[in-house]
């Protein structure tokens, strides 16, 4: 077989050197005159083929007979051909070396994905379809936009939506919520037992209004139940109690009995009118007397007394709960004796109700 190798570089340097002028150290040539220019190296040396200057080796033959180019290597002139030799060393031009194809190797593993190329040029608007194509996914929510100017006019009412799932139990809370509307009266309960009698009178009721005569019924045989007694009249003032009051001191007088009506407040001389002289009185309510009763309140003391006002107490209250007290010299809760004449040689006050809940104040 044939050895190749590339024939361009090789065949340049060939002809350049056969065709350069030769030039022969004395010791290794012998010419002979003829057509063919014959080099030979003496034993043990080479042919040596220089450029020009003589400083540049183009072509070595050593002893051996193997061919050298030095400056083949660097050459940067480059052919598609080979250069083949024969049996008897002369290069020609090879035949083609070039076997059939083989078969395809195996796909090899495939490679890291490469960077995303440069977006290319948007290409000319296709013709417009007359198939609608499928709906593209959704989508991502843009941004929120501004607020536009606010509307006046309601927009439509949206449809209520369904029903959300019940909430977990609140925590209990230590604040009463605010009081329901009142719910439709209930059925009449079975009447609970007979309680216990009370041992404190409840307030006696106002008169309704009376009614009209019925019927005279037939004459009975059997006499009637006794009806209830009536409430006292007003008659004339009954009932007096007497109280030991001090000069500098306070007194409070509670009066429980309805027709105890003449109160007096006994100072033996003393004077009333003291700087820290205090006389409280309370009355029951009202309510608890007949309309039109009458309740009087009167001092003895010393005349006139080391103030010059001693007949009158210095600071006098009267209270009666549930009851508005009232007079020119009165206000809701008291009475002032401060008003009262002095050199007088007692003070009577005298206190008128309606029955109700409203006492007067009419003299003094």
């Amino acid at each position: 077989m044939n050895t190749p190798f590339r024939s361009h570089p090789l065949r340049v340097a060939v002809i350049a050197a056969l065709s350069a002028v030769v030039t022969i150290t004395p010791a290794a040539y012998s010419v002979a005159y003829a057509a063919d220019l014959e080099l030979k190296a003496p034993p043990g040396g080479r042919v040596v083929v220089k450029d020009a200057t003589g400083a540049v080796v183009q072509l070595i033959i050593d002893s051996n007979g193997q061919i050298t180019i030095p400056g083949l290597p660097a050459s940067s002139t480059a052919s598609l051909n080979v250069v083949c030799f024969d049996a008897a060393g002369a290069l020609a031009k090879c035949a083609s070396v070039v076997g059939a194809t083989g078969a395809t190797g195996p796909t090899g593993a495939l490679g890291p994905t490469g960077a995303t190329g440069a977006i290319g040029s948007t290409g000319a608007t296709g013709a417009t379809s007359t198939v609608v194509g499928p709906t593209g996914a959704t989508g991502p929510t843009g941004a929120t936009g501004a607020t536009g100017a606010a509307s006046t006019a309601a927009g439509p009412t949206g449809s209520t939506g369904s029903t959300g799932a019940t909430g977990p139990t609140g925590a209990a809370s230590t604040v009463a919520g605010p009081t329901g509307p009142m719910g439709n009266t209930g059925a009449t309960g079975v009447t609970g037992p007979t309680g216990a009698a009370s041992t404190i009178a409840g307030p006696t009721g106002s008169t309704g209004t009376t009614g009209a005569t019925g019927v005279t019924g037939a004459a009975s045989t059997v006499p009637g139940p006794t009806g209830p007694t009536g409430p006292a009249g007003a008659g004339a003032a009954t009932g007096l109690v007497v109280y030991a009051c001090a000069s500098n001191a306070t007194t409070n007088i509670t009066i429980t009995d309805v027709n105890v009506r003449n109160i007096v407040c006994n100072f033996n001389g003393g004077d009333a009118n003291t700087a820290s002289t205090v006389v409280n009185v309370t009355l029951p309510a009202a309510s608890a007397y007949v309309a039109g009763s009458a309740v009087n309140f009167m001092t003895t003391a010393t005349i006139p007394g080391t103030s010059g006002l001693g007949n009158y107490v210095k600071t006098l209250t009267v209270k009666s709960p549930g009851s508005t007290l009232s007079a020119s010299a009165m206000n809701a809760v008291s009475i002032a004796a401060a008003t009262v004449v002095p050199g007088s040689s007692y003070v009577q006050i005298k206190l008128l109700t309606d029955g109700v809940s409203n006492w007067y104040w009419v003299e003094y």
